[in-house]
Parts: C-alpha cells; structure tokens; sequence
C-alpha cells in the first residue's frame, strides 16, 4: 500500500517527572528505572534534557545502549 515504511507513534516529552510517581510509574519508582518502564508502554519518547544544552556523549551513548532497536528518541535543539 501507500504507507509502508510509515508509521506513526505517540508519546511524551520526557519521561522522568516528579510529579509523574505513582502515576504511569509505580510509586517510589528510581528514576534510572523509568525510561525501562516507560519503553515497556509507549514510543517514541522526545528528550526534553536537551532543551537546556546539549546532553554528554556519554548520556547518549546510555540512552542508546539501553534502549530498544528501533525505538524513536526525538532531540530537540537547545534555543539560540
């Protein structure tokens, strides 16, 4: 058909709010644990650390190492 290779998801612009315990995550929940959890749930997921300058290589390379294949992490651009 006309759509292959096109997909569409939905998701969040993070995944690591306070204010999201007990919510989509079990209460008391560790942070480090919540992207695990949230991947479990939903994709693609957009990066909302980038909105304050750009993240190490090193927390990408984590990001990357822990996450699916094929999981979709959009990266906003720090404002100017």
């Amino acid at each position: 058909g006309g759509t292959d290779g096109v997909g569409a998801g939905m998701g969040t612009y993070g995944w690591s709010f306070e204010p999201w315990d007990g919510v989509p995550y079990g209460r008391g929940m560790p942070l480090a644990r919540r992207l695990a959890r949230y991947v479990a749930a939903l994709a693609p997921v957009e990066l909302k650390a980038s909105d304050y300058g750009g993240p190490a290589d090193r927390m990408f390379r984590g990001w990357h190492d822990r996450l699916p294949g094929g999981f979709a992490m959009s990266v906003k651009a720090p404002p100017t």
